[in-house]
């Protein structure tokens, strides 16, 4: 079965063929909720999880072992207390080029 991976799929679709459908491609193509992604967590690819999905920090702190810190420091919006928290994770060069800093915090 060949699948159109920049056209819409539900989520339900997705859980339907899980065993016939390109992971990478999903996750890099498909808006995932959370939800979905913590159900197929063993199946996803967490480099293009951290790079092409919106992830709340909640989320990011449960995966904390399984996501990219490069993609998520680049690509996720994130405040300053939490980089702050993950300050050994994060990747420093990608933080000060595409996150939002206060001057206080690029001081400290």
């Amino acid at each position: 079965m060949k699948f159109n991976y920049k056209t819409s799929m539900s989520e339900n679709f997705i859980r339907e063929n899980h065993d016939k459908v390109n992971w990478d491609l999903i996750c890099m193509y498909q808006k995932l909720s959370e939800e979905f992604i913590r159900e197929f967590q063993d199946k996803v690819e967490w480099l293009s999880v951290s790079k092409f999905q919106t992830l709340s920090e909640v989320f990011i702190r449960e995966f904390t072992n399984r996501v990219k810190w490069d993609r998520i420091s680049c690509y996720q919006k994130l405040s300053e207390e939490f980089i702050r928290e993950f300050q050994d994770k994060v990747d420093w060069y990608y933080i000060s080029k595409y996150q939002k800093l206060s001057k206080d915090f690029k001081i400290k």
